[in-house]
């Protein structure tokens, strides 16, 4: 069997896999059309087609304006149909993921009619409903309700057309409201990580002095950086010795050269996982990650104990307590650290997680991996607090109706946006939806 991944990087999930199949003795492209910012390394070495497909990425993705932008990118598409024909003589399998095909889910029918192994893995905002996403919708942008509206519609249509094609999906609980078959669980499949060669190990910081807590968002807003910077300074006017530091917008490189350096991490304010991509790289130096996120409250009904990432996961009305307790209790955190750091190691190496992904391509795949979206519940979405979250599902309700949550296949679900919509979302109850 030979694998083909792509055609966008996401936190480094793609270079990772690479690895893991490679390790694994499995034959393994992957490209990257998108130019990715953080410059994160695995991307095959591109010659022929692929270097003028992948040099057409990085340009739009350097682009100072959208014209430019629009430009390389219509370029680009000129040659994915070249792209697409050559993929399919070379490989047996693709797994495609944050809703990357060659040619807008056509190719899709085509792979199936060849008899091809498909894997669609969702990340986030490529599935999670529009109307509860503070990454593609700003906590400080106007509503715009009817473009979120129609945002919804697209998503729906989109993971229709990749549910009847693909032969196995891959995505969380709380992202997954859109689906109408069971998907295996982005947690039980795991997130590939490994310390990088010649990087230095991943050590507790043994120096007397001030706490270095590294924050390092890719997207402030979302992330809640504001909240986080708020909590360090009220940290500080407690008295709590804090060396601070925050990146954006820096090269892979750099950020991991400053996970060797910090105490621990704060990863965001509203996560919708314990262990984002971030939060999974501390944890590969044996640095623990706070996160705040509302799915703190109700993971363990979706997800085994033992899936479950070591991090300090908390509601977000907690963040300041939690990045206190890591402050103060450094035995606390050299645990934690050493906890996550063994759970990424054990369970979500490369080899692991790339096992795990030839089990779904073999069709060999226990029941408990798979999570029907009839059981999934949550309501507050990823990016947002909780006021402007219930806020945004009550104006989708009140332009749209029922209809424009696009989940009417979920009457339980779709009772649950109701209620949250009405602030009463901690009267229903949460039940899980594994298999």
């Amino acid at each position: 069997m030979k694998v083909f991944i792509g055609l966008t990087e996401v936190a480094g999930y793609c270079a990772g896999l690479k690895t893991g199949l490679h390790r694994l003795g499995v034959g393994c492209t992957f490209i990257d059309l998108n130019g990715h910012p953080f410059h994160y390394a695995g991307n095959d070495k591109p010659t022929g087609l692929i270097r003028w497909a992948t040099w057409l990425g990085e340009r739009r993705a350097r682009a100072g304006s959208m014209s430019g932008r629009v430009l390389w990118k219509a370029v680009q598409e000129v040659l994915k149909p070249l792209l697409f024909l050559w993929a399919v003589r070379r490989h047996d399998a693709f797994i495609f993921v944050y809703g990357s095909t060659f040619l807008h889910y056509i190719d899709l029918p085509i792979l199936k009619f060849l008899r091809k192994k498909i894997i669609y893995v969702f990340v986030g905002s490529d599935s999670r409903p529009p109307y509860m996403d503070g990454f593609v919708f700003p906590v400080d942008q106007d509503i715009r309700v009817r473009e979120r509206i129609n945002a919804a519609r697209r998503a729906k249509r989109a993971i229709r057309s990749i549910e009847r094609y693909a032969d196995v999906i891959v995505n969380q609980p709380t992202t997954g409201q859109f689906h109408e078959r069971a998907f295996a669980s982005g947690l039980l499949i795991g997130f590939p990580l490994a310390q990088k060669a010649g990087e230095p190990a991943g050590v507790p910081r043994t120096s007397p002095g001030a706490v270095r807590i590294l924050h390092a968002p890719s997207k402030p807003r979302g992330k809640g950086t504001v909240a986080i910077r708020g909590a360090i300074e009220s940290l500080k006017r407690k008295g709590h010795r804090i060396e601070f530091v925050e990146i954006t917008g820096q090269p892979h490189a750099a950020v991991r050269r400053e996970l060797a350096r910090c105490d621990f991490v704060v990863d965001q304010l509203y996560s919708d996982t314990p262990m984002a991509g971030f939060a999974g790289e501390a944890a590969t130096f044996a640095k623990p990650a706070v996160v705040g996120g509302y799915y703190a409250e109700m993971i363990s009904r979706d997800v085994p104990s033992e899936a479950v990432p070591p991090s300090q996961y908390c509601h977000p009305n907690d963040v300041e307590r939690a990045i206190e307790t890591l402050i103060t209790d450094a035995a606390y955190r050299r645990e934690l650290g050493a906890k996550a750091q063994a759970f990424v190691t054990e369970m979500w190496s490369p080899e692991q997680v790339a096992a795990r992904y030839l089990r779904l391509l073999e069709g060999d795949i226990p029941a408990e991996w798979m999570y029907e979206p009839a059981g999934i519940r949550y309501v507050h979405g990823c990016g947002l607090p909780e006021d402007r979250a219930r806020e945004l599902v009550a104006t989708v309700l009140e332009v749209g109706g029922t209809a424009a949550l696009q989940i009417n296949d979920k009457p339980e679900l779709e009772a649950a946006f109701v209620e949250f919509a009405c602030g009463d979302r901690r009267a229903h109850p949460t039940t899980s939806g594994a298999t």
